[in-house]
């Protein structure tokens, strides 16, 4: 399998653009934060950001991201363990959580099907990883050998995960449909 822009080794391949390699694949995902975080507006100049580190391959690669997308803008970064957010978050003003796609998508199912309650986040969380998927997270740790701290997946997360397998672009679609609910309210 070759990549679709210049013809080198593919690591990933995808229905709706094809085939990308190792470069134009971790392109394509930092692409995709960076208009996330641009058309929000989720980071300003002199934010103090708290990172939830927890270990796994979404922190790993919401570091990496912020850390490249924010450069020279002057905001404080700290990464804490911590699951306490509302103690951690009085000397910050934005707090990122590893959080991705699957994740969004999972809260949601749970709502609707077993009538949870969505889990409540202040307004200064982001959820920096919303728009990609954990099996775009995972290749991504994998071509920048992160070292993740591996998570059992729950039962509906697979069940996405088969949905994805059977109708490419599923996951995206969800996301988006989310997103007009919420936008209802």
């Amino acid at each position: 399998m070759k990549c679709f822009k210049c013809g080198r080794q593919a690591v990933a391949s995808f229905r709706q653009i094809g085939s990308l390699c190792e470069n134009h694949f971790l392109e394509l995902i930092e692409k995709r934060v960076r208009k996330d975080m641009r058309t929000k507006r989720l980071i300003r100049k002199n934010d103090r950001i708290l990172l939830i580190n927890n270990e796994s391959k979404e922190y790993h690669t919401g570091y990496y991201l912020l850390k490249r997308i924010i450069k020279d803008l002057p905001v404080k970064i700290e990464t804490r363990k911590t699951s306490n957010l509302a103690a951690s978050s009085k000397k910050h003003n934005k707090i990122i959580i590893p959080w991705s796609l699957d994740d969004e998508a999972e809260e949601f199912l749970n709502m609707v099907f077993s009538k949870k309650k969505p889990k409540k986040f202040s307004k200064k969380t982001i959820k920096l990883l919303k728009n990609v998927t954990e099996e775009e997270i995972e290749i991504f740790a994998k071509i920048k050998k992160f070292k993740c701290r591996k998570q059992a997946k729950p039962r509906i997360k697979k069940m996405l995960d088969e949905l994805e397998k059977r109708y490419p672009g599923y996951k995206f679609s969800l996301l988006n449909s989310i997103k007009q609910m919420k936008e209802l309210k």
